[in-house]
């Protein structure tokens, strides 16, 4: 009997093991800067590592496993060890544009299990899930789990106003009236959407009466939206501040340190609102983050890591909504504030050339199309001999080695191209494993 602990690792399942053993392995201990993604074909960790915040693109169409790989990430970020009094990045996810990342406290089913590392303990995960004011106007019912959220218009910079109202768009007589409007309203102290209508009243008598009537017209269906929906105003600095304290053990000792709390944004049903008038998402993902922005710059929020789902739709290649223009700008100066992006779209070639010129990682997944590896062997320069005439058969070759739900990598500061087997997330997830 002296090897039984030795023995009982060997066989039955981890609640029979828990009955005879306290403890029947050694916790997988998270490094700083380094998250075990999974392993290559060689059966070694592969970890994405960092010396400071980082850049990295996730590339797959529906069904590719984006979201599978995205919790993986999500889920050992908040274990990745920051300091001595603080473990865990926070995390927000302004675009979850199918609701995927929904509240869950149990841990992932079974059947993944196999898919951890030595030691993961599979485990829930403190998320909170907030669903736009402004989509009462698409769907009444509040979805499950989540809470409502809105903006403070107050709040708004000139490039949010004039990209809600979708100016470009607007003659120049109504594009005078707008512009005029927001001048007007950034006099007051704490304007709001019915402050807004009566200045736009009141200018019946200063401008042409046909185009501020008309204006008047095209605004109902904003004054109705529940946009800036005061009651529904969240403190998403206090959100994120909020997570729970967990016990880890340091030398031996217990002590109990504090998770940052995720944050996620409910965009489901974001088609339903239309290319038309207004950009309410547009506007609400580039205040929201702002507002998350600012505070880690002040150094009130742990270093952030923002996961952008849907990132082509967010930072289009070709127009520049206002959230596009924080992001961007983020993308470039928030790194010395510990500010990480994750972007993850169906197409490489929909993102901004800046965008992908600072992303370290390139992840493609096992049913990509050569086309989009060529892009990336492309863009990167990372083929054989650094001949540009060895992209297509390099792509080929690529391709053919990817096995089912297997991603292939690029690490473009090391040049190096990676095949990896992923590891499940932590906590619950409903895509299947074949």
């Amino acid at each position: 009997m002296d090897n039984f602990e030795e023995q009982i690792e060997e066989f039955g399942t981890n609640y029979m093991k828990d009955s005879f053993l306290s403890k029947t392995f050694t916790p997988y201990e998270y490094k700083s800067g380094r998250i075990p993604i999974g392993t290559d074909q060689l059966g070694n960790e592969f970890c994405i590592e960092w010396d400071d915040a980082i850049r990295m693109i996730i590339v797959g169409k529906p069904g590719s496993g984006k979201t599978f790989l995205l919790r993986g990430i999500m889920d050992r970020l908040t274990k990745v060890p920051l300091s001595k009094t603080q473990i865990g990045y926070a995390i927000f996810i302004p675009t979850d544009i199918k609701d995927e990342f929904k509240s869950s406290k149990r841990p992932v089913q079974h059947k993944f299990r196999k898919m951890h590392l030595p030691g993961e303990l599979a485990e829930g995960q403190n998320i909170s899930t907030l669903r736009p004011s402004f989509f009462k106007y698409v769907n009444k019912r509040l979805p499950k789990q989540n809470h409502w959220m809105a903006v403070d218009i107050s709040k708004m910079e000139e490039y949010d106003f004039m990209t809600l109202l979708n100016a470009d768009k607007m003659r120049e007589p109504q594009r005078i009236i707008t512009q005029n409007l927001y001048d007007e309203l950034k006099k007051e102290t704490n304007f709001n959407m019915g402050r807004l209508k009566e200045i736009l009243d009141g200018m019946l008598g200063q401008y042409d009466e046909k185009q501020v009537k008309a204006l008047q017209n095209k605004l109902q269906p904003l004054f109705n939206s529940g946009f800036g929906d005061s009651r529904y105003f969240r403190d998403l600095v206090k959100g994120i501040n909020s997570g729970k304290e967990v016990e880890v053990i340091e030398d031996d000792v217990p002590r109990m340190v504090k998770h940052s709390k995720i944050i996620a944004l409910n965009m489901e049903d974001y088609d339903l609102l239309g290319k038309g008038s207004f950009l309410y998402t547009e506007v609400f993902v580039g205040m929201a983050l702002r507002q998350l922005l600012i505070a880690r710059r002040r150094g009130y929020i742990p270093p952030i890591w923002v996961l952008l789902d849907e990132a082509g739709r967010f930072i289009p290649k070709d127009s520049n909504p206002s959230c596009k223009k924080d992001i961007m700008e983020s993308d470039k100066r928030d790194r010395k504030n510990n500010v990480s992006y994750i972007y993850a779209t169906q197409y490489f070639t929909d993102l901004p050339d800046e965008i992908k010129q600072t992303s370290k990682y390139i992840f493609l997944p096992y049913n990509v199309d050569t086309g989009i590896i060529k892009s990336v062997l492309s863009f990167t320069g990372m083929v054989t001999n650094n001949f540009v005439q060895n992209i297509a058969s390099d792509s080929n070759r690529l391709k053919s080695q990817l096995g089912h739900r297997q991603w292939l990598v690029f690490n473009t500061d090391t040049r190096e191209k990676r095949i990896i087997n992923l590891n499940a997330p932590l906590s619950e997830h409903t895509e299947t494993s074949k």
